[in-house]
C-alpha cells in the first residue's frame, strides 16, 4: 500500500509518481519453457574471459540532425518510388537513408569491395511489450524485444535505388514481424539469425524516433550531447533520437573511418541542399 498526504505533493505529482512505478514480474511474459534452458546451454558455451576493450583510434563519431521537413521530403520520395508500401513510418524513411547511405560511402571510400556480391543485413530492435498476448504493461522493467532483420544484396543497397530497396526491405520485415500473432514461437531460432547476419555486412540501430533523450533534465537543464559507445564497435551501426533543439526531428549518431565519415558527409550535404 502507498500512502500519501496532500500536504506533502499534489494529486497530480502523486499520479505521477503512481505512473513511474516499474513492473519486474517476469512471469508476465509467456515465453517457451524450454527456452531457459536453451539460453542456459548457449551460455556454457561461451568462454569466461576478462576482456579490456579499448576505443577504436581509426574512427570519428558525428551527430547528425534531421529536420521535420527534410524527414517528410524523404518519405514523399519513397512514397511516389513504392506507393503500395504500408509501413512507411519516420523510422523506416531515416533508417533506410542511412543504412544506403552508409553502404554507398563505403563504396566510394573504397573500403567495402570486397564480397560486393554478398548480402547485407540491419538489426532492427522491436519492442514487444505491447505486441504479446496478454500485453506486457509499458512500465515492463527488463528487456522484451524482438527484432526485424531485412537484408539485401550490397550492390543493390549501394546503387542509385538503394535507399527505395532499403526502405522496401525494412517496411516488410517490420511488417513481417509485428504482424506475427505467435511471435514467440520461434525464438529459439533468434540468436542463430542474428550468429547468420553477424558473419556478413552488418549494420544496427540502438534507439526509436520516440526515444525523447534529452527530455531527461536532472537539475541543469537539457544534457548538450548524448552519445552511446556501442557504435563504436567493430561491426557498424546507428543511434537514433528524438532532436534535441527543434520539434518533430530527430538526431543521429554513427562512428566510421575517417574517410569513410568524408564521403558519408557529402551525401547528407547533399540531402540537406535539395
Amino acid at each position: 500500500m502507498i500512502v500519501c498526504d496532500h500536504p506533502h505533493a499534489p494529486a497530480c505529482t502523486i499520479y505521477k509518481f503512481y505512473k513511474s512505478l516499474p513492473v519486474f514480474d517476469r512471469s508476465l511474459i509467456n515465453y517457451p519453457p524450454k527456452l531457459d534452458s536453451l539460453y542456459w546451454k548457449n551460455s556454457q558455451r561461451m568462454p569466461l574471459q576478462s576482456r579490456h576493450p579499448s576505443l577504436p583510434t581509426n574512427r570519428i563519431r558525428s551527430t547528425y540532425s534531421f529536420t521535420q521537413s527534410e524527414i517528410q521530403n524523404l518519405k514523399s520520395s519513397i512514397q511516389e518510388k513504392l506507393p503500395n508500401t504500408t509501413r512507411l513510418s519516420s523510422f523506416v524513411a531515416i533508417a533506410a537513408y542511412i543504412w544506403s547511405t552508409l553502404a554507398k560511402s563505403l563504396r566510394s571510400a573504397s573500403a567495402d569491395n570486397e564480397n560486393d556480391d554478398g548480402d547485407a543485413f540491419f538489426l532492427i530492435p522491436i519492442d514487444l511489450r505491447p505486441r504479446l498476448d496478454p500485453a506486457v504493461p509499458g512500465n515492463y522493467f527488463g528487456n522484451c524485444l524482438s527484432f526485424a532483420l531485412p537484408r539485401i544484396g550490397r550492390r543493390e543497397l549501394a546503387g542509385e535505388e538503394g535507399l527505395f530497396a532499403a526502405a522496401k526491405v525494412a517496411a516488410e520485415a517490420i511488417e513481417k514481424r509485428t504482424s506475427d500473432k505467435k511471435i514467440l514461437e520461434s525464438v529459439e531460432k533468434w540468436s542463430g539469425e542474428i550468429r547468420e547476419a553477424l558473419q556478413k555486412s552488418f549494420f544496427s540501430v540502438a534507439g526509436a524516433t520516440r526515444l525523447d533523450l534529452y527530455g531527461a533534465d536532472f537539475g541543469w537543464g537539457k544534457a548538450r550531447k548524448q552519445e552511446i559507445f556501442s557504435v563504436d564497435g567493430e561491426k557498424y551501426a546507428m543511434t537514433l533520437c528524438k532532436a534535441r533543439d527543434f520539434e518533430g526531428g530527430f538526431e543521429v549518431c554513427l562512428s566510421l573511418p575517417n574517410h569513410v565519415m568524408k564521403a558519408f558527409d557529402a551525401y547528407i550535404a547533399k540531402l540537406a541542399s535539395d
